[in-house]
């Protein structure tokens, strides 16, 4: 299993600006994760987030003889408080077999109940995006580590999502130009 100096390296590598990891347990105190924030990341007045850790929770799927793990990125205004409890939050919905984390699923409501007004609770997995580098997968004996991207959504682009599909909820989100780093942003539907 790759080590999490590993994961956090590449990560703040990645990131740029100044790095900061805090630790955070699920209810019980049985799991962990730690999340990584590097600001100002990508650009001055953003933030970019990393789990570290995530990828120790079985996500039930393999490629060859590896298992397929699994560390969760994104990026949010300078001024959210909730990005890393919501990163959090989908590590541990993967450590209680909640979800299979994977490209074009929504974890629901994550986002909920970090001391903000979140008009976007709900995290769209999606392929990472955003930095001049790229998250190349971390590969060792036993495990294949991919990087996929939380983006929130609103309650009715959750509802989109539901009665379409994630790639036409995408193709919204070009079409008008949204700032999917506002955690308190307006609806693109």
């Amino acid at each position: 299993m790759t080590d999490l100096r590993t994961i956090a390296r590449t990560a703040a590598g990645i990131f740029g600006g100044t790095p900061r990891v805090v630790k955070f347990y699920d209810e019980s105190e049985e799991h962990s994760v730690e999340i990584l924030s590097c600001t100002p990341s990508p650009e001055p007045g953003l933030t970019s987030y990393s789990t570290i850790g995530m990828s120790a929770f079985d996500n039930d799927t393999t490629i060859g003889p590896r298992q397929l793990r699994v560390e969760v990125v994104g990026i949010a205004a300078d001024s959210t408080t909730a990005f890393s409890g919501g990163l959090s939050s989908c590590a541990f919905n993967l450590a209680h077999d909640r979800f299979q984390i994977q490209p074009k699923r929504v974890f629901p409501r994550v986002f909920e109940g970090y001391g903000q007004d979140v008009t976007t609770p709900h995290a769209l997995i999606w392929y990472q995006f955003g930095w001049a580098g790229d998250f190349e997968p971390l590969v060792d004996d036993e495990t294949h580590i991919e990087w996929l991207m939380a983006i929130p959504i609103t309650d009715a682009e959750f509802t989109f999502f539901e009665a379409n599909d994630a790639d036409a909820l995408i193709d919204v989100f070009e079409a008008n130009d949204i700032d999917l780093y506002d955690l308190g942003r307006a609806s693109a539907l």
